[in-house]
């Protein structure tokens, strides 16, 4: 085009030029010196002509330079936009999780001519209204910034700008002068210094969260449909920038989530790489038990001294025939780095990366296992002791009844030596007589002692005593006798505590733990006997029924062949021997003691190995000091004063004997044979002093019977005589008035005495 207006303008400067040259050739061939005057109106016609044409494409070149300066102005913006798009756009690339909103508006405000260029988020308030908060903004230099406006935060669409909630939610554009836009709007954006405003909205999908707004501060030009394309670029661009930041933090949130939760559970989650062996993920636990081994081959990180694959790796069974994730599978394995337990759930799963990966929960289960294994040794000991409670049924029947006959036994020669002269021939067979009624006397104590809650009454004592006075004792001298070469050493506490106790009972128990250990060492050899204060502040294993507190403890420590796996959980049992038959008692030894630490409350252990066997005995400890020792009584010491006494036994002989042996001793006796009979009488009598036997089949027992009897005659006083221990209906008869405990068979000094105290003291 600028070449056409050239020419023309050329062609009208050639044409004057011409028609002056041939105007001047003409006249000079004429001679006449003066132009015709034709000549002249044409010359002037041309000229003319030649003046327009050069006038026309003057104008016309000015035009084309104007619009030649418009376009390369238009190409300068167009270069602008796409600059800042540019760069707006790179920002947002190299962003990470969180957008650069500022920068980005500063990117974009200087490229559009705008005096203020800012970024509006939406939210909604607990009502769930939609509300706008300004978040970022740029201004050119004189323009009032807006940013720390309060008005411009947590702005309610409702009420002034719900108009631009409909239009921008439509995905539309705002824009226009202001002095045009309704009142509500104009009281916001006036005050700014706004005369012409740009709105384009930002959309993630389809949800509508906020615009980019452009404000004319200068005049209200308006921006064209150029700028309009370019915003809404640049809108697109932030729209996708911050849709990528929404999905990655909800990726992180979910990942964090599920890191969260896999470290907060108590067990261990691992990923293995089923091809390489590669440990890929661990969680907190497991990190802390076995290292952030993340990378190492599983075997190396899970099991000590592995130098391949574990013999018992379960890839292969996670995979089916084509080799494909099958059924999860469940084990308990034993881990030798923790020492521990653990129930593993296996799964073969396919990894984000394509892998395929053997996902492993372990649960520890030391603890089941710990309580599985006790609690089939409590079943042990249930079943023995179920075992040991009905032969001590048995055994305490049968005492029952042997020490009713043995009354006879041991009552009768005291009082058939009473009557016989210090020469008479008879009287050495019936001292021989009593003598075994003894000793017989002492086998049902063990019969008692296994049927347990049967031992006699307790006292307070010191070990350390009865462990001396044990080894002071003929019997004991006699039987160091039979094992000359066995040391025996005393390592006694000397500031032991007391314990209340049976000492007869005790005392057998220390007789037959040293027989056992003596006979438990062939040859050379030595038994220590030790006591010892202890505090048991947590159960024993083999005594986890023991409450915790002070304990007195005896043990036996030898030097024997030990006790065999097979039979160390069988030597309580009643008649459980290898020993001689005939030559070492009758098997009850070592039931005895375990029965007599039972009912004391305490415990028993054992350990035994090659180089010998450690008996160790609990007995809980009191701080009260020993009981007076009881002096001998003369026999005329115990007579009494013609004092009444009502004998209550449902035994014939225990009746007979009790009699005579009080009417000896200068008391009125009468007998009864059951507890009703007794309250028949003493309906209709009174008597000094009640003998109560506590067991009377059929009918009431004692107990019954004397809460029947003080109720005709409040303060009766009454001593106790039985087969049985100071149990619970015992003591629940003492606790109403009764006096002292006396245990059959009894002899004349020891009913004589307790009859007495009971009368007269």
């Amino acid at each position: 085009m600028g070449n056409a207006i050239r020419f023309w303008k050329w062609l009208g400067i050639v044409l004057v030029i011409i028609i002056i040259f041939a105007d001047v050739v003409y006249a000079l061939s004429f001679n006449a010196g003066i132009i015709f005057p034709a000549s002249i109106l044409v010359t002037g016609v041309f000229f003319v002509i030649g003046f327009i044409l050069f006038r026309a494409g003057n104008r016309r070149q000015h035009e084309y330079i104007k619009k030649l300066v418009q376009n390369e102005q238009t190409l300068q913006q167009r270069e602008r936009y796409l600059v800042a798009l540019n760069k707006a756009g790179s920002l947002l690339l190299k962003a990470g999780r969180e957008v650069p909103c500022k920068e980005f508006i500063n990117a974009i405000g200087p490229a559009y001519d705008a005096s203020r260029t800012y970024l509006f988020f939406n939210h909604r308030d607990n009502d769930g209204k939609l509300r706008m908060s300004q978040v970022a903004e740029w201004c050119v230099e004189g323009i009032k910034p807006e940013i720390d406006n309060p008005s411009l935060q947590n702005l309610p669409y409702k009420e002034n700008f719900s108009r631009w909630q409909k239009i921008l939610s439509r995905g539309d554009i705002i824009s226009g002068r202001v002095v045009d836009f309704p009142a509500a709007e104009r009281d916001m954006l006036e005050p700014q210094g706004i005369l012409y405003i740009l709105i384009v909205p930002l959309f993630i999908d389809n949800d509508f969260i906020g615009f980019i707004g452009f404000d004319n501060c200068v005049d209200d030009q308006e921006w064209g449909l150029a700028e309009h394309k370019y915003l809404a670029t640049a809108a697109n661009l932030l729209s996708q920038a911050l849709k990528r930041s929404q999905a990655e933090e909800s990726l992180r949130q979910e990942n964090s989530r599920f890191v969260t939760v896999m470290d907060s559970l108590d067990i261990v989650i691992l990923a293995v790489d089923i091809q390489s062996y590669e440990l890929i993920f661990l969680n907190k636990l497991g990190k802390e038990i076995l290292g952030d081994n993340i990378g190492r081959p599983c075997w190396k990180v899970l099991q000590k001294g592995q130098t391949g694959p574990c013999d018992f790796c379960t890839n292969h069974r996670l995979l089916d025939n084509d080799g494909r994730p099958s059924s999860p599978y469940t084990r308990e394995s034993g881990n030798n780095i923790t020492g521990r337990w653990y129930q593993c759930h296996e799964q073969a799963i396919v990894w984000p990366d394509g892998r395929l990966v053997r996902l492993q929960i372990a649960t520890d289960i030391t603890q089941i296992k710990q309580a599985a294994i006790e609690k089939s040794a409590l079943q042990e000991k249930l079943i023995r002791s179920q075992k040991m409670e009905a032969i001590g049924l048995m055994a305490g029947g049968v005492a029952h009844d042997l020490n009713n006959i043995l009354s006879g036994i041991v009552g009768y020669p005291d009082l058939l030596l009473m009557q016989l002269p210090e020469e008479s021939k008879l009287r050495r067979p019936i001292e021989e007589i009593q003598k075994s009624g003894h000793r017989a006397a002492e086998v049902v104590a063990d019969l008692l002692t296994v049927a347990r809650g049967v031992a006699a009454g307790r006292e307070t004592c010191s070990l350390n005593t009865l462990v001396a006075e044990y080894m002071n004792s003929p019997e004991c001298r006699n039987y160091k006798l039979l094992y000359p070469n066995v040391i025996y050493t005393l390592r006694l506490e000397p500031d032991l505590l007391n314990i209340s106790c049976s000492s007869v009972h005790i005392k057998k128990c220390i007789m037959n733990l040293m027989i056992n250990a003596a006979e438990a060492i062939s040859g050379d050899g030595s038994i220590i006997i030790s006591t010892e204060n202890q505090y048991v502040d947590k159960p024993i294993p083999e005594n986890c029924y023991m409450e915790k507190g002070e304990y007195a403890v005896l043990s036996f420590k030898d030097t024997g062949s030990g006790i065999s796996k097979e039979d160390i959980n069988c030597i309580f049992e009643p008649f459980y021997s290898k020993k001689v038959l005939g030559r070492s008692g009758t098997g009850l030894g070592l039931t005895v003691v375990w029965n007599t630490v039972q009912d004391h409350g305490g415990g028993v252990t054992v350990e035994s190995g090659d180089k010998g066997t450690n008996f160790t005995l609990y007995f809980p400890a009191i701080r009260e000091a020993l009981n007076k020792q009881i002096k001998s009584i003369r026999l005329d010491e115990l007579m009494g004063h013609g004092d009444k006494i009502l004998v209550i036994d449902d035994e014939a002989l225990q009746q007979d004997i009790a009699t005579k042996m009080l009417t000896t001793l200068g008391y009125q006796v009468d007998s009864v044979s059951s507890g009703e009979e007794a309250i028949e009488y003493l309906e209709k009598n009174s008597v000094d002093l009640l003998v109560l036997d506590m067991i009377m089949d059929p009918g009431i027992g004692g107990l019954e019977t004397y809460e029947q009897v003080i109720d005709l005659h409040p303060g009766q006083k009454a001593i106790i005589a039985s087969g049985f221990s100071e149990n619970k209906d015992v003591k629940n008869v003492q606790k109403i008035g009764a006096g002292q405990f006396i245990k059959k068979p009894y002899t004349m000094n020891r009913i004589g005495a307790a009859v007495r105290q009971a009368l007269y003291e």
